[in-house]
């Protein structure tokens, strides 16, 4: 979970994620994805990766396989071509990383 002292004790960052996953559902067949599918990959890699409530993250990775096998095919082949992506963006990688790669892995079983 991303987490700082100010938000530890708080589900403010899955509450967070559940919107933008909510928001993500609806916007899934506009064309704006098809111009920006970078953007696209960061926000669900992010939104699934520090949620923590199961079905959440279900949700994500139903919705990441989806978008993989259509507008986001062929845009990376691995790990490190999916993290040279995701790193144009707003990225840590002490943060981020073994969290997004564990949704990796847990998306391309």
């Amino acid at each position: 979970m991303l987490c700082c002292k100010v938000w530890c004790a708080l589900v403010i960052p899955t509450h967070i994620s559940l919107r933008l996953l909510r928001e993500l559902q609806k916007a899934n067949d506009d064309p704006v994805w098809e111009d920006h599918p970078e953007l696209l990959l960061w926000l669900l890699y992010i939104g699934g990766a520090f949620t923590t409530t199961e079905t959440v993250r279900s949700d994500y990775v139903i919705l990441l396989r989806l978008n993989t096998s259509s507008r986001l095919r062929g845009l990376y082949k691995s790990w490190q071509e999916l993290h040279e992506i995701l790193k144009r963006f707003i990225w840590s990688d002490a943060a981020f990383t073994p969290h997004v790669k564990a949704l990796w892995e847990e998306v391309t079983i």
